[in-house]
């Protein structure tokens, strides 16, 4: 993910907000999360994604699955909104770097 794509940190605690459309399906999802996130903890309870690590929080908020169509082929498509509290900008990079190549398909 290139730096000019992501959003700043903003305001006291270091909380960054940011969304993307994932072409994936929630099941797909949620079996590549523990590679995806790596040795973090994680609770997932109706369609959030909790992770902890050493620098604090990250939130995922699965939005309800959509379906791309391109021509006569449908895709899943799954809106996710991420919410950083207490990592720094390397941190937050690391961590979607790491999550992107695993989600992506064929991916990790």
């Amino acid at each position: 993910m290139a730096e000019d794509d992501m959003p700043r940190a903003q305001g006291p605690g270091r909380i960054t907000r940011f969304s993307r459309d994932m072409g994936i399906a929630h099941s797909e999802l949620l079996r590549a999360l523990p590679g995806a996130i790596g040795h973090r903890r994680y609770t997932v309870h109706q369609g959030l994604i909790t992770i902890k690590d050493r620098y604090g929080e990250v939130e995922l908020r699965l939005c309800p699955q959509r379906e791309r169509a391109l021509g006569a082929l449908r895709l899943p498509s799954t809106p996710v909104v991420f919410t950083f509290t207490g990592h720094t900008w390397e941190q937050l990079q690391a961590f979607m770097d790491r999550f992107e190549l695993y989600i992506r398909r064929g991916g990790g």
